[in-house]
């Protein structure tokens, strides 16, 4: 048994065709193709407050098979505020890119605009698994990833490519920011403890 409420999410839900995404150019580009590309694209990047808080949050990660030649994007959207689950989809694909740290958008983001593009839903933010505009040149796979989105996203990332911060206190979501001399955006940028630290 269900609410109106959710009926008509459900509702809604079912009327959305596949999310949209923007067409911006093409993956298949060498080293130095790929970092012109970021420093070229990067100024597209937007800082805009939501105008309202958001109902649908997506979350994105990516893994490789044991091989390391094919890799699977994973999108899990969520309702809030209590986050029940709304959809998920993934995607697989062959790996044609090297690692290569500040370039993990041209080995990633393929296959995360392929999943995303599987959505039903249209969620109002994402939050992705590697740097926003925390980079060397302002463009992570999660600023990358909104661009094509056309959406709010939020990196989230475990290492540091560039700044620097103060230890975060020891209790577990505990921040300090993350400060870059290059950055006009001081206070878009985080450390944050993700778990809490015995003393």
């Amino acid at each position: 048994m269900f609410s109106f409420g959710n009926l008509s999410f459900l509702r809604k839900q079912e009327s959305i065709k596949n999310m949209q995404t923007k067409d911006l150019h093409s993956w298949d580009l060498s080293y130095s193709q790929a970092i012109a590309l970021q420093k070229s694209v990067a100024c597209k990047v937007q800082f805009t407050p939501l105008k309202k808080l958001p109902k649908l949050i997506a979350g994105i990660d990516c893994a490789f098979s044991k091989d390391g030649k094919k890799i699977i994007a994973a999108v899990v959207v969520l309702k809030l505020p209590d986050f029940v689950p709304a959809e998920t989809t993934t995607a697989l694909r062959k790996v044609t890119f090297p690692y290569i740290p500040g370039l993990l958008s041209f080995r990633e983001a393929p296959v995360c605009i392929a999943a995303v593009e599987k959505l039903k839903t249209g969620p109002d933010i994402f939050i992705i698994d590697g740097q926003g505009i925390a980079h060397p040149r302002r463009l992570g796979l999660a600023a990358h990833l909104g661009l094509f989105f056309n959406k709010p996203t939020i990196g989230c990332a475990k290492s540091r490519l560039t700044g620097y911060f103060e230890d975060p206190p020891l209790e577990k979501g505990a921040y300090t920011l993350l400060k870059d001399k290059k950055s006009v955006n001081q206070n878009t940028q985080y450390a944050i403890r993700d778990y809490r630290c015995s003393s």
